[in-house]
């Protein structure tokens, strides 16, 4: 990998996970300055005001999402660096999504059974998921699009097209390894669990076999918003 410190790729990855870090904590930052509230309180502090503006959060952490949206829109269709192509969903992609969710659950079990084996306990909800599945309690329309829509088609490009497909273009199986442990570290910012680590970092590593297989992000993001659709549905379902 050449000049990587001139890399388009490297600095979409590095602003992405700088992102992730702070740019939802800089908007409510700026909300707080504004005094803007829905609660309509007197709050001492700012961490008074993201303890108790929980609402608030939730909108903010769906505007971040529609703002790296916009910006992978931009990155793919507005610049040279990932070329101009049709966008190509086959239907051959929901075999491999079920394939996909099937080794993901196959691999839940085996650990849920090493784990007990261990006397250990397993729980395959991982904090993320946790505050996913409050997101949705509280606004399933916002949370659907959240988890079924932005989140595979942000994901997928960062993780699989940007650091597969380009950063490791000559050396994919090591970019697979690499995204792999990447998608399911950023997983759990909301609070580290050794199960929710095994199962993110599986899943990154099903939908990155997916995308090297078939050399398309459209079957990764088809694999993605099919797994994120049943989980909704399940977490839903299980109310």
């Amino acid at each position: 990998m050449k000049n990587t410190s001139k890399s388009p790729y490297i600095w979409t990855v590095l602003g992405y996970i700088l992102a992730l870090f702070f740019l939802a904590d800089l908007i409510m930052r700026l909300i707080y300055l504004t005094g803007f509230q829905l609660n309509l309180n007197h709050y001492n502090n700012y961490q008074e005001f993201v303890n108790k503006e929980i609402q608030l959060g939730y909108y903010v952490s769906f505007l971040n999402q529609i703002l790296f949206i916009i910006a992978v829109w931009i990155l793919f269709f507005k610049t040279k660096w990932f070329g101009k192509r049709k966008i190509d969903f086959r239907i051959k992609d929901i075999l491999y999504s079920i394939y996909g969710f099937l080794i993901k659950i196959l691999i839940s079990i085996i650990m849920g059974i090493a784990f007990n084996l261990l006397g250990m306990e397993f729980t395959s909800v991982a904090p993320n998921q946790e505050r996913l599945e409050d997101f949705l309690q509280a606004y399933l329309i916002l949370g659907g699009i959240f988890s079924i829509v932005l989140a595979p088609i942000i994901e997928e490009f960062i993780f699989r097209k940007v650091i597969i497909g380009h950063i490791f273009k000559n050396h994919k199986y090591i970019g697979l390894v690499v995204s792999s442990i990447l998608f399911g570290s950023l997983h759990l910012l909301a609070g580290f669990s050794v199960p929710g680590l095994i199962i993110y970092v599986s899943l990154g590593f099903i939908l990155g076999w997916i995308y090297i297989k078939t050399e398309r992000i459209e079957a990764s993001i088809t694999a993605h918003t099919f797994n994120n659709f049943i989980s909704v549905v399940l977490s839903q379902s299980l109310k």
